[in-house]
């Protein structure tokens, strides 16, 4: 376990630094505002329910009812849609609230104007909620 753990944290410290190098003004650089941010509420059940309500309305139709990147409005995608269960395992909360607002060239929309910083932390939530797998 603690392997995994390390090669979660060396993961994200990749993404943070690659970030760093490549931005061109630390102001404006979303990776850093949030790459280390821990998701700042807490999972209620109020929070997973407005999570799983705005997961359903904005994320569920390409990325699927349990978030395995299954979804209908997917499949015709020019690339598969993430399976968000097993991706957020390597994702800190700051790097998963980073891939709903950057502007990926993978036909992902992002969500920086359609969500509220509050709703994107209350889906990241909800989509960690749906992690059953005991051996993490």
């Amino acid at each position: 376990m603690a392997v995994r753990s390390s090669t979660r944290i060396m993961k994200t410290n990749i993404v943070l630094l690659t970030a760093v190098a490549t931005c061109s003004g630390l102001a404006g650089c979303t990776h850093l505002k949030y790459g280390f941010a821990k998701n700042p509420l807490e999972p209620t059940a109020e929070t997973l329910s407005q999570g799983k309500d705005l997961y359903e309305r904005h994320c569920s139709s390409c990325h699927g009812e349990g978030a395995a990147g299954d979804g209908n409005a997917g499949k015709g995608l020019p690339a598969t849609p993430t399976n968000l269960v097993m991706a957020q395992r390597n994702w800190s909360d700051g790097v998963f609230h980073i891939r709903m607002i950057a502007k990926p060239k993978n036909g992902m929309p992002s969500f920086r104007e359609t969500l509220l910083e509050n709703e994107r932390w209350r889906v990241v939530h909800y989509v960690r909620s749906l992690d059953t797998d005991e051996k993490r």
